[in-house]
């Protein structure tokens, strides 16, 4: 292991030294080439994160985030509702995996009893507006997720006119609770308007 770490080590010593920099919490570095203005390339080297973590990861993302996986899982919702009973009262529940909050997980994956018990009953409200690593809140990812099963099922020939009742479901409650009209078309820019007033 320690050939790996000193490798990561020199890759990183590396990158800096050309002014390369993170992007985000990523394992990717760039360059400005375009902006001189740019912010990074006034970041000394010293204060950009590692590039790579040096110490070996121990854990997968399924034992660091149990319960974000749990969401994810074929469990049923009841099963879900006890596990999420039994978390102790310091557990946030605004905690996020890669930027997905629980809301955004339960939403993509149209589970409306959860949705409604971690918006209501576990203090969630404001993963409302929290957006994911694309920027999405949990309304977005639910939308852009009924229109690539959509797209996926004109593509098979599977379209029968319409999405699942549960997505429909989590996209009514989840504009409802927004203040969005659920029967209003609404376009990016109206919605981002909409969303500025939170940030």
């Amino acid at each position: 292991m320690r050939w790996v770490q000193q490798g990561k080590a020199a890759s990183t010593a590396l990158f800096q030294k050309l002014e390369f920099h993170r992007v985000g919490r990523s394992d990717y570095a760039c360059y400005a080439n375009l902006d001189s203005s740019h912010p990074s390339h006034f970041l000394p080297a010293a204060e950009d994160p590692p590039l790579f973590s040096i110490e070996p990861h121990t854990e997968s993302p399924r034992q660091m985030y149990p319960v974000h996986t749990a969401m994810r899982s074929e469990i049923s919702e009841d099963e879900i509702v006890e596990i999420l009973n039994g978390l102790p009262s310091t557990f946030d529940f605004t905690s996020t995996q890669n930027g997905a909050t629980l809301v955004h997980i339960v939403a993509v994956h149209a589970r409306f009893k959860l949705l409604v018990v971690l918006v209501e009953e576990k203090g969630a409200q404001s993963c409302l507006y929290a957006r994911n690593a694309f920027g999405d809140t949990p309304l977005k990812s639910l939308q852009h997720r009924m229109e690539i099963d959509k797209l996926r099922s004109i593509a098979n020939c599977s379209w029968e006119g319409h999405y699942h009742e549960r997505f429909y479901k989590c996209e009514r409650y989840l504009m409802g609770k927004m203040g969005l009209n659920a029967d209003e078309e609404i376009d990016d820019e109206t919605f981002q308007a909409y969303l500025d007033q939170f940030l």
